[in-house]
């Protein structure tokens, strides 16, 4: 049996794209443990600016996990 040659130095991935690629996982990770629908996570965030003295908040951060299940959100 032959083992699969090396990959070559054109099909490694960039260090840094790599880093970035373990970020994100982690935070996909993190937003699918908390997990919420797309509504409530507005809500809680609308709540927490509201909480915090913010009367006029941005919109609230489009989760990876919204983006994966339906890209068409705004």
């Amino acid at each position: 049996m032959t083992e699969p040659p090396p990959p070559r130095a054109s099909d490694a991935e960039p260090a840094d794209l790599a880093a970035l690629r373990g970020v994100r996982m982690n935070q996909m990770v993190d937003e699918l443990h908390q997990w919420r629908a797309h509504r409530d996570h507005v809500e809680t965030y609308l709540m927490d600016e509201y909480n915090d003295g913010i009367t006029d908040p941005e919109p609230a951060p489009v989760r990876l996990v919204d983006l994966a299940a339906s890209p068409d959100l705004p």
